[in-house]
């Protein structure tokens, strides 16, 4: 868990000390684990822009699935299906998923 809340921190733009400091601050644990925490990620992701057609990416969280998919060649970026888990655990394995997959190509 500490390696993919380091992940999401970088993503975010926070140094892992930076994130840490958070958690004093704010007295509790910061984890990505938690929607409060987790929003912001996604409304980053649908924030990306390409360099042609404005916002790349869309993040859908059902009960069923979470996806994120690239609006504009309508493909599955990453696809979560339920298995028995909770949309808050699902979106953020998509989340860690994109971010890895993000990072690979930019």
């Amino acid at each position: 868990m500490e390696e993919n809340n380091k992940l999401i921190a970088e993503f975010m733009g926070l140094s892992i000390d930076i994130f840490k400091a958070l958690t004093i601050d704010k007295g509790v644990q910061a984890d990505y684990m938690e929607w409060n925490w987790l929003m912001p990620v996604v409304e980053k992701i649908e924030y990306i822009e390409s360099t042609t057609h404005g916002n790349q990416f869309q993040v859908i969280i059902r009960e069923e699935e979470v996806g994120i998919y690239d609006k504009h060649t309508q493909t599955h970026i990453v696809y979560i299906p339920a298995d028995g888990e909770s949309k808050l655990t699902n979106t953020h394995k998509a989340v860690v998923e994109f971010i890895k997959e993000y990072n690979k190509n930019n």
